[in-house]
């Protein structure tokens, strides 16, 4: 709060005093800002991606089609994708970042499928790392 409030709005210090107590009304920027702490903390002092993909014998990376290869989800994921050999990736076409908004039952059903895959008697996508199951999720799909 104090970088925002001070460096960058160029607030006085009494005016960041005001925001920080806690009143109805004012919609609790100072819990606002407790909570914020303990999450940028998570954030900064969690290992990287291939840290954490070393950890895991199963890795599923989704990625909207529309965001493929575009800022700031796509090259986000790309680097995740690059840092983690082993994922398989599986791509929503027609799909941004708000799937889980916009198509709902599509990413279900891509859910659904990743997670018969690792009950027994499921169906084992058997795809050499970073290739998809099978075709990508489309809107044909979806019908």
């Amino acid at each position: 709060m104090e970088i925002v409030t001070r460096q960058v709005s160029g607030f006085s210090a009494e005016q960041v005093e005001t925001l920080r107590v806690d009143r109805p009304g004012l919609g609790t920027p100072a819990a606002a800002e407790r909570a914020a702490l303990p999450e940028t903390v998570a954030i900064n002092e969690t290992p990287l991606p291939d840290v954490l993909g070393r950890q895991a014998e199963r890795i599923d990376l989704v990625i909207g089609g529309r965001n493929e290869g575009n800022a700031p989800y796509g090259t986000s994921f790309e680097d995740v994708r690059r840092r983690i050999e082993h994922a398989e990736v599986h791509r929503l076409d027609g799909q941004g970042h708000l799937t889980h908004l916009e198509a709902p039952a599509e990413l279900a059903r891509l859910i659904d499928r990743l997670g018969a895959a690792d009950r027994p008697g499921g169906a084992s996508t058997g795809q050499p790392a970073g290739q998809s199951a099978g075709p990508s999720v489309g809107e044909s799909e979806a019908r």
